[in-house]
């Protein structure tokens, strides 16, 4: 019996470290999303190490569970639907990382693709035909300073 009540006790404490863990894992994606829309790259890029552990215990904790059985196996109710709870929510704001993440790859992608369409409108050599039906290369391309904003 007292295999049992180990075995039933780890469980709950992998059932409850798992909650903990889902939960700051959500709560550092929204900190993450939230630097991502106010435009703070540099502030996002420093949550990657404690949300690349945070994962990693995420994945050791969902493969300490399936050992075990999975959900069906795990323990107590209340424990399985607070973890479920976790992570639905969770999912729902990977979800919208995602989509955030995405957009913003999209937006930096045609940003930096006009602005090598502008540089190579501006350094255009083609060919121009003279009067005399010369190939007359433009040698002398107008160079207009870019401005990018680093904010971005």
């Amino acid at each position: 019996m007292t295999d049992n009540n180990s075995q039933n006790n780890s469980e709950v404490n992998l059932i409850s470290s798992l909650i903990s863990i889902t939960k700051d894992l959500t709560d550092i994606i929204l900190l993450e999303n939230k630097y991502l829309k106010e435009k703070c790259p540099k502030e996002a890029r420093g949550l990657c190490s404690e949300k690349n552990a945070l994962n990693a215990s995420y994945q050791n904790g969902i493969n300490a569970l399936n050992a075990r059985g999975g959900m069906a196996c795990a323990g107590k109710g209340s424990e399985i639907r607070e973890l479920k709870k976790a992570t639905k929510i969770f999912t729902k704001v990977l979800e919208k990382h995602q989509t955030l993440v995405k957009t913003l790859k999209t937006i930096s992608e045609n940003m930096i693709k006009a602005i090598g369409d502008e540089v190579n409108k501006q350094n255009n050599l083609s060919a121009i035909y003279n009067s005399n039906a010369q190939v007359k290369v433009n040698q002398s391309p107008v160079f207009a300073p870019l401005a990018i904003n680093q904010k971005i």
